[in-house]
């Protein structure tokens, strides 16, 4: 499992938790010693959702296939310009 995989289930687990025990307490069958952590726990599950719902959509939306160096604006590091390194480029000038 690489260690993006990890990140990125550690984060499904943690959203899980989240989900059940502010659904459990909302709900009243099992409620916090303290009614401020179900707040809390309430608004973290809205970002978590909210956060899941952009990175859905956003990901339909991107295209499958992008180009690279197409567009942009033009500057120092812009597709006709800057420096680009070469897995052969060396230190040493050319004889």
């Amino acid at each position: 499992m690489t260690p993006v995989n990890v990140i990125i289930w550690s984060c499904v687990i943690i959203f899980i938790a989240t989900a059940i025990l502010t659904l459990l307490h909302i709900s009243g069958i099992r409620p916090l010693p303290n009614s401020d952590h179900g707040r809390v726990l309430f608004r973290a599950l809205i970002v978590e959702i909210v956060v899941v719902a952009v990175g859905a959509f956003a990901s339909t939306l991107l295209p499958d296939n992008p180009i690279p160096n197409e567009g942009g604006l033009p500057g120092s590091m812009a597709h006709n310009q800057g420096v680009f390194l070469d897995y052969n480029q060396t230190d040493e000038p050319d004889p």
